[in-house]
Order: structure tokens, then C-alpha cells, then sequence
């Protein structure tokens, strides 16, 4: 709704635009959201690859352009509450330490593309209660097309405990710049992640070679103080006991690397 006030010769003085109703987008089609997690529950920092396909709504991009005045996040929320079991929740900082605005380790296999000169992050809100739960976003992409497969893949969550299981959920939120609004674009629909077990199967098929990767890192430029610079690790894998289901995941020491995936 827009109110305007005008002076008695017909000049504008103020005018301002509210919204007067709460307005809600569209589910995600459930039977296309997929989720892989971490089976053993002895992994406690787990990786949780998620896919799902957008509807007919074509989603803003992920930081303000002069394309757009709207602009959008995609949102992944982790439940932090079970009245009848307080186990079977996440940490409202997903166990990964660290503070609101942090970047988490995240890859993105298909369905974003990131802004021109910019970079996608996943970035980590935690959660202070029932009704602000943790939460991961993705910003800096461009438009994505309706009916769109987007999948993801997030590193050094929390494991749930063995044969427990709760929810993540996911949707879109779309930012009206110009009116200082938001709203959800497609609102948050939850999938349920993989059980844990016991077993520590991955703990006694991984022991083996877990000192058998051999690792060479090699980078160019000049590794000055707050300059870019590109690193690649060359990872070896033991040629006689690695069959793929053990991997390595690089974690990059917080506060001398600003900005690293992986």
C-alpha cells in the first residue's frame, strides 16, 4: 500500500509504501529434494549434500544489482528443538564453533552461478531459540531460472546421535530493497536427514589409510598479507586400500585464511 501526502497546491511532501498483509510464496516440490549425509554417528562433524529443483518463480539474485532492486537468499534451517527427545536436535551453532556472519564450508554442484566479481558464500546464523533456529545462507549468485536443479553440499556440521534423525529446511527469502521488506519467495520446506548408526564402520574403513595420503600444496603470487592467491593441493590417495568410500575434506586455519573453500 502506498500512503502519499500532498500540499494544498498539489506538491508531494512524503510518501511511503507499507505492507498490509502478510504475503507468502510457494512450496518446494517435496519428491525433488534429495539429502546424503554421513551415516556413523563417530564422524561428529558430518557432510550433508542437498538437492532440490525451484519452482515456476524465477528467484532474484543473491546481492543487489543494477539489474534488480530485489534480492534473495537461499536458506537452509536446521531444527533445534524436540519436545521428546532434546538429543535429537542441532546445536544452534551446528557445532562448528563459530560466531553470527561466520562463513561455513560449503560447495556448490550445480544450479548457482556466481555475480560478476563476486563470490558465493554460505553464510552461518545461529540460532538463540524455538523460533530462530540455525540457519545457512547462500548469497552472491545470479538470477536462477524456474525449475532449476540447484545442489549443494555442506562440511563440518554436526552429526546427529545414532538412529536419530530431525530436519533441514529449505526455501528462498526475496528482499525488496526499496522498501526495506522481505518475504519468503518459497517458503521453508523440511526433508529429513539420513539416520546415524553406531557402527563406526566409516572409523574402522577409514583407519587403515588415514595417514596414507600423501598432500603437496603449491600457490602462486606473491602470499602477501591480505593480497589474493591461488593454492592447489595435489592429494596422493594409498593405491592399494583406497576404494572411495573415504575422503578428505581441507579446513583452513581461521583468521590467516580469509575467504578459502574446500
Amino acid at each position: 500500500m502506498n500512503v502519499a501526502i500532498y500540499s494544498p497546491n498539489g506538491s508531494l511532501i512524503a510518501k511511503q509504501t507499507r505492507n498490509i498483509s502478510p504475503v507468502y510464496g510457494e512450496s518446494l516440490n517435496i519428491p525433488s529434494i534429495t539429502i546424503a549425509n554421513i551415516q556413523d554417528a563417530y564422524i561428529l562433524k558430518s557432510v550433508y549434500d542437498i538437492s532440490f529443483v525451484t519452482g515456476d518463480l524465477q528467484i532474484p539474485p543473491g546481492a543487489l544489482t543494477t539489474a534488480t532492486t530485489q534480492t534473495s537468499s537461499l536458506v537452509f534451517i536446521f531444527e533445534n528443538f524436540n519436545g521428546m527427545n532434546a538429543a535429537d536436535v542441532f546445536a544452534n551453532d551446528l557445532r562448528t564453533g563459530l560466531p553470527t556472519g561466520s562463513e561455513v564450508g560449503c560447495k556448490i554442484f550445480s544450479g548457482l552461478t556466481a555475480l560478476a566479481g563476486m563470490r558465493i558464500k554460505c553464510i552461518l546464523t545461529v540460532g538463540t531459540s524455538q523460533t530462530n533456529k540455525p540457519t545457512i545462507s547462500i548469497i552472491n549468485y545470479d538470477f536462477i531460472n524456474p525449475s532449476t536443479t540447484i545442489s549443494v553440499g555442506f562440511a563440518g556440521i554436526q552429526s546427529l546421535p545414532a538412529t536419530l534423525v530431525n530436519t533441514i529446511s529449505i526455501g528462498a527469502i526475496i528482499y525488496y530493497n526499496d522498501i526495506g521488506s522481505s518475504t519468503y519467495l518459497y517458503i521453508p520446506t523440511p526433508i529429513i536427514t539420513v539416520p546415524t548408526n553406531a557402527s563406526n564402520w566409516l572409523q574402522n574403513e577409514c583407519s587403515g589409510i588415514r595417514t596414507g595420503f600423501t598432500i603437496t600444496p603449491l600457490y602462486s603470487g606473491t602470499n602477501i598479507v591480505l593480497q589474493s592467491t591461488t593454492f592447489n593441493l595435489s592429494i596422493l590417495a594409498p593405491s592399494n586400500s583406497y576404494n572411495g568410500t573415504c575422503y578428505p575434506i581441507t579446513s583452513w586455519t581461521p583468521y590467516q585464511f580469509t575467504g578459502a573453500s574446500g
